[in-house]
């Protein structure tokens, strides 16, 4: 409330937004990728487990990653730490996220239903 409201032809999502959510994406799929690669036999980077593995640990870099973001979406004028705490829905949101991404890999009866595997605590 303390800015002076955006003028009527400028757009809500203009080319520097943009910028950034095309790289924070890029960045999120290479790393989800590499992950998936690193538990597969015999690809870029040479790993030892198994599809469902790979898999598993794809999905859960993805939304970890996904989770990291919302944090990043502010505007330009705040830092990412700026009132951390301020948004307690946020946080509830980011705790029942988490929680059933877990499960998704570590119930069975989830594992079935996503294809997923359980992680080790290494992995």
């Amino acid at each position: 409330m303390a800015r002076t409201p955006r003028h009527v032809n400028d757009r809500l999502i203009d080319v520097c937004m943009w910028s950034s959510v095309i790289q924070i994406d890029l960045v999120i799929a290479v790393a989800s990728l590499l992950t998936m690669d690193f538990y597969l036999p015999g690809r870029l980077i040479s790993g030892t487990g198994d599809l469902t593995t790979a898999r598993t640990a794809g999905y859960m870099v993805l939304g970890l990653t996904s989770l990291i973001t919302c944090f990043t979406a502010r505007p330009d004028i705040a830092s990412a730490f700026t009132g951390l705490f301020a948004n307690r829905w946020l946080w509830g949101a980011l705790a029942l996220w988490l929680l059933l991404q877990v499960a998704i890999a570590h119930l069975p009866f989830l594992n079935i239903g996503f294809g997923t595997a359980p992680l080790a605590p290494d992995q």
